[in-house]
């Protein structure tokens, strides 16, 4: 009873706005309905085995565009916090989607912020946009991997520089 007070309370004084088209959102997630079926592009990415050799596959669930780019630079970089349940809520609201990934016992590793980066933007994105499904579904994410050295944001650099980074 109380979240649903809670969440009636903040629609009414803070309603949440689409970062694409700037609608009004209606209910939970980060896109309203047409910006969500124009970016909702779920499947597995292509890759180079030259350019990415120790990784199997990555799957996505939008293009990076539109409303999902914003979200995630507002996350990244301006510190738009009220972007992480709004997305954890997009991701289950595709649940079926990414049920056939999860079979057996299975475990996500998130690619580490760099801890400087951490600190100054006060979460780390992947265990808080997924996090929700996760706990649900009762898989693990473990802290396989650790940051080797800090680097630049990707946002703004070239291919190349990228591929350097």
């Amino acid at each position: 009873m109380w979240q649903v007070l809670k969440e009636l309370i903040l629609a009414i004084f803070y309603p949440h706005y689409c970062p694409a088209c700037h609608e009004e959102v209606e209910g939970p997630g980060l896109l309203c309905e047409a910006c969500r079926r124009s970016t909702y592009a779920p499947g597995y990415l292509e890759l180079k085995k030259e350019t990415v050799p120790h990784l199997d596959a990555v799957y996505r669930l939008y293009r990076y565009e539109g409303g999902v780019k914003r979200a995630l630079h507002g996350l990244k970089y301006e510190k738009r916090r009220d972007y992480l349940d709004r997305m954890g809520e997009e991701v289950l609201h595709h649940e079926a989607d990414l049920e056939p990934l999860f079979t057996g016992n299975p475990f996500v590793v998130a690619l580490p912020t760099d801890p400087k980066r951490r600190k100054t933007r006060g979460y780390e994105i992947p265990p808080a946009i997924f996090g929700p499904y996760l706990k649900k579904h009762a898989i693990i994410l473990t802290q396989a991997l650790w940051r080797q050295k800090a680097t630049k944001p990707q946002y703004g650099l070239s291919r190349a520089e990228r591929r350097e980074n």
